[in-house]
């Protein structure tokens, strides 16, 4: 009788360990669900490419050098 209940106490101790652990996984999966979507609603919300960029030269004045477009390989030079 005695080795039945320590028996019966160990498996409800088994038992709720396996319920925490379960629950735990649960939120991992939750929380990785979760990111997913935001990672999608991010992509989906995301603003388009430029046409063009500027690009900046060196120094403090910073004049413009190159305008890049999107539809060319080549960048166009504006000052040399």
């Amino acid at each position: 009788m005695s080795g039945e209940i320590h028996q019966l106490d160990a498996l409800r101790f088994l038992e709720r360990v396996q319920e925490r652990d379960l629950a735990r996984t649960r939120r991992w999966i939750a929380d990785a669900e979760r990111r997913e979507a935001e990672r999608l609603h991010g992509e989906q919300a995301r603003p388009p490419a430029p046409d063009w960029l500027i690009e900046l030269g060196i120094g403090s004045g910073r004049a413009p050098v190159y305008v890049l477009l999107r539809t060319t390989q080549r960048p166009l030079l504006l000052f040399s």
